[in-house]
């Protein structure tokens, strides 16, 4: 079996959740987010393997900070890597330097303080450019990430990656699996930072979808945001 190649040594540390014959990474991480929903703290025995795996994605992406440096893309690197984008569908990620570039432009002429802005990705994959708008914000607002990004995409696997990498770097968002162009949203999580960790929660469909028929018409969804994050029930 040939040997595959990482940029970075942290992202070959994702193959060990990954064996033969196990669960898709994906499906173990959108398991650990719809079961996160119910924790609570004495429950801890009954959520101690999804708690391990949340360790385990935390050091992981810690080691890749370490690497690649803030707020990198670990799961989409992993997904070039293995082969596990779709080509056929016209399924690719942004090159990470393109991200950066798009990012500067699209937030280069905002006014990074006072009230918070809203930025959305109607084709968003794992969320790279969310990561690289916040590393802008992140070296240009004093570490203060004051937006909230909206990531909307079709595929379930790249919107489970966005949510953890959400979580993973407590980046305020809405990510919704859905379709830009048809309005539609099958489910969306919002990210709430706090502190040092993050929290997730449901978010009502019909915000989700107001999220993005406002994001479509060049607007800034603030009476969809102000909502955020809605309630933990779906119609």
């Amino acid at each position: 079996m040939k040997q595959i190649r990482y940029p970075h040594a942290a992202t070959q540390q994702l193959e060990s959740l990954e064996p033969l014959n196990a669960p898709r990474l994906h499906d173990q991480i959108y398991d650990l987010l719809v079961a996160g929903l119910d924790f609570t703290p004495d429950r801890a025995v009954e959520y101690q393997d999804k708690i391990a795996l949340l360790g385990t994605l935390q050091k992981i992406a810690a080691d890749y900070t370490a690497e690649a440096g803030p707020f990198g893309d670990v799961f989409g690197e992993y997904l070039e890597c293995t082969g596990q984008t779709d080509f056929r569908t016209g399924q690719f990620l942004t090159p990470v330097d393109l991200a950066d570039l798009t990012a500067k432009l699209t937030c280069g002429d905002l006014d990074l303080g006072g009230r918070p802005k809203v930025i959305g990705d109607p084709a968003a994959g794992t969320g790279r450019f969310m990561l690289r708008v916040a590393k802008h914000f992140a070296e240009q607002n004093e570490g203060c990430l004051n937006f909230l990004f909206v990531n909307t995409d079709t595929d379930r696997r790249m919107f489970t990656y966005a949510v953890m990498n959400a979580v993973l770097h407590r980046i305020p968002s809405i990510c919704i699996h859905g379709d830009t162009l048809k309005v539609e949203a099958w489910e969306a999580f919002a990210t709430i930072p706090m502190g040092a960790f993050a929290r997730w929660e449901r978010v009502r469909l019909d915000v989700a979808k107001d999220l993005i028929v406002a994001g479509m018409q060049a607007h800034q969804p603030v009476a969809a945001a102000a909502r955020f994050p809605g309630v933990r029930t779906e119609g």
